[in-house]
């Protein structure tokens, strides 16, 4: 009975400690889940708040496999590159393209992903569906594993179009004539310092012309500056048919224009007799009759006739330690001799080599 007695007692026990384990377990199991489902809860608001910001601003995620191919693109990117995400996943960077990239730019880049760095501020140029310019800037970090092998590229892109274009009209603004769209005097001295750069590589004869309207003034005196611009415009526009698109056609300001031109020959009287050419063709167009006419909303002046001509002075640069201002400043004093020899004519000074 004693034994009896024990036995029970023993199982008693043992149920009771095993029911008491089960339950601990079920418990244990219960805040198991419940951290488990807490975890996936702040992981999903994480992504969420990460998807709601991305969507706010200008960016967007995107992550590459260890052969540098997109894998994930979350997020809209119809919206802001203009093209779909099947069109990126699969493809490397450099198999999508840009059209301010060259072949050896991508070849940096690439050198940069080969060695698993970090990179900030690549900017790409695309055309979108609508045709227009699209500039994008990506920035990228390398993903590793637990035990540091490299798994890809994971980072972000902004659309930088806006500010692309924003800076574009700032520098069209420092560099060119708000008038006629020509490159202003600031541009016109690069291009001269890159003729003279290239005269003396090649060997090659330059030369600059400089033109002074000869009838400006009484235009403006008499029907206002607005037809006084109207015929910078024209005047603009014909300089452009006559010259190549290697030369440079440039307002020196007022009714002064210079015109830079390059790749001549190695022969300095050959030299002459081309930069005389296109003196004379220049000379020969803006002698013709100007019909200018008044396009303003409420404007009564109509269309105006009216005859001018110009001045132009010429001289040869030929790879000499030769400044700039020296160049302009003997173009400018043939231009005068020009004026005193009865204007509508051209005539040259010649070199100091």
């Amino acid at each position: 009975m004693r034994l009896g007695g024990v036995l029970t007692l023993v199982f008693v026990t043992s149920l009771f400690l095993y029911q008491k384990r089960r339950r601990l377990l079920v418990h244990i199991k219960a805040d198991h889940e419940a951290e488990r489902q807490a975890a996936l809860e702040a992981t999903r608001q994480s992504e969420e708040r990460f998807r709601s910001l991305t969507k706010l601003s200008s960016d967007w995620y995107w992550e590459q496999d260890d052969q540098f191919r997109f894998v994930r693109l979350p997020g809209d990117l119809d919206q802001k590159t203009r093209s779909a995400n099947d069109n990126h996943i699969g493809k490397t960077r450099w198999e999508m393209g840009a059209i301010n990239l060259t072949d050896e730019d991508w070849k940096v880049h690439r050198s940069v992903l080969q060695s698993h760095q970090e990179f900030h501020d690549f900017e790409m140029m695309r055309r979108g569906k609508d045709g227009a310019a699209h500039w994008t800037s990506v920035s990228g970090m390398p993903i590793f594993d637990s035990v540091g092998q490299f798994k890809g590229y994971r980072g972000v892109a902004r659309d930088i179009t806006e500010r692309k274009q924003a800076e574009e009209h700032i520098k069209h603004f420092a560099f060119y004539d708000n008038l006629t769209q020509l490159p202003n005097r600031r541009l016109l001295r690069d291009g001269l310092a890159l003729a003279l750069a290239t005269s003396k590589r090649r060997q090659l004869y330059g030369a600059l012309l400089f033109l002074d309207l000869d009838n400006f003034k009484p235009l403006n005196d008499k029907y206002g500056h607005e037809f006084g611009d109207l015929l910078l415009i024209e005047v603009a526009n014909r300089l452009k048919t006559c010259v190549r698109e290697i030369d440079t056609v440039a307002r020196f300001g007022g009714d002064e224009f210079v015109v830079v031109l390059g790749y001549l020959d190695v022969d300095k009287n050959e030299s002459r007799v081309l930069t005389s050419r296109v003196a004379e063709k220049i000379r020969t167009s803006l002698c013709q009759p100007y019909l200018l006419t008044d396009k303003r909303e409420g404007s009564t002046a109509g269309t105006v006739e009216h005859h001018c001509t110009a001045s132009i002075g010429a001289t040869l640069f030929f790879g000499q330690e030769e400044r700039e201002d020296e160049i302009l400043k003997r173009a400018d004093m043939a231009m005068y001799d020009a004026k005193q020899a009865g204007r509508n004519r051209i005539r040259f000074r010649e070199t100091k080599a």
